[in-house]
């Protein structure tokens, strides 16, 4: 059995916020946006948050789209709806995609999912690089909402998350870590694959009693940040999580693949 891993920053290690012009991937038209910058592990990681036009206080959506493919997290209208009912939205850029890019470095990472969602063994090196990933983003994940809390001076009202692709499966850990997200969403993933280490089917339990809405595709196809899940690793994880859990099945790849939990989002953070 592999040891478990922390997924906990360094105590003494400062936030260091500094605001910048920086508004992310994903776009609100009624929105207050604005950007940040904050330390993890000596790493600087870009946060983009949206904020109501409404007064406070806020709750809060963590969203965390497939790299390379915001476009299947939300649409504006959906991000709108979110803002206009009071909810604020935040999005970190994950170690390795966008401007944090290793030419080598995130190139294998990707090779190494993809390779083993289909089954195919991966290397030692594969292996070690996507359980670092993955401890620092949930570490991210988990400072960032640090970080609102700092510059809002003030705990959101409530908290949700989701995500897709890798966004989801690092959401997984994040939930199960952390107990400030109320309920999340998770999209086009799956277990049973990659690192015993980090393997969404260990932690997804940990996530009860708080709910939970699987979203996958009857047919999965690749796509940017979110490799092809196979029918039975996405069950896998569906069966290893707790109730209560719901589990929507989508025909084909639309582009907005998370349309099934804009109620369950609105609910759980208007109930907040």
């Amino acid at each position: 059995m592999s040891q478990p891993l922390s997924f906990e920053a360094p105590a003494d290690e400062p936030l260091s916020i500094h605001e910048t012009s920086g508004e992310g991937a994903l776009t609100a038209s009624r929105a207050v946006s604005r950007g940040y910058e904050f330390s993890c592990r000596g790493d600087r990681v870009p946060l983009a948050v949206w904020t109501p036009e409404s007064d406070p206080p806020h709750a809060l959506l963590l969203l965390q789209p497939a790299p390379g493919d915001s476009g299947a997290l939300a649409s504006r209208d959906e991000l709108d709806m979110w803002l206009d009912a009071g909810v604020a939205i935040a999005s970190i850029e994950l170690p390795l995609f966008g401007s944090r890019r290793s030419e080598k470095l995130s190139e294998k990472l990707s090779q190494s999912v993809t390779a083993a969602a289909r089954g195919d063994r991966i290397d030692e090196t594969g292996e070690l690089l996507w359980q670092e990933f993955t401890r620092q983003a949930v570490m991210e994940l988990r400072r960032a909402m640090d970080v609102v809390n700092e510059v809002w001076r003030r705990e959101p009202r409530a908290i949700a998350f989701a995500g897709v692709g890798i966004g989801a499966s690092l959401g997984t850990l994040l939930c199960a870590v952390d107990e400030r997200p109320g309920g999340a969403v998770l999209a086009l993933t799956g277990g049973g694959f990659g690192p015993e280490t980090i393997d969404p089917t260990g932690f997804v339990a940990a996530i009860a009693p708080r709910p939970l809405l699987f979203v996958n595709e009857e047919a999965a196809k690749p796509r940017p940040g979110a490799p092809a899940i196979p029918k039975d690793r996405a069950i896998e994880l569906h069966e290893a999580a707790r109730d209560p859990k719901q589990v929507s099945w989508q025909q084909g790849n639309s582009p907005k693949t998370l349309d099934p939990a804009s109620k369950f989002l609105s609910d759980l953070l208007r109930a907040g």
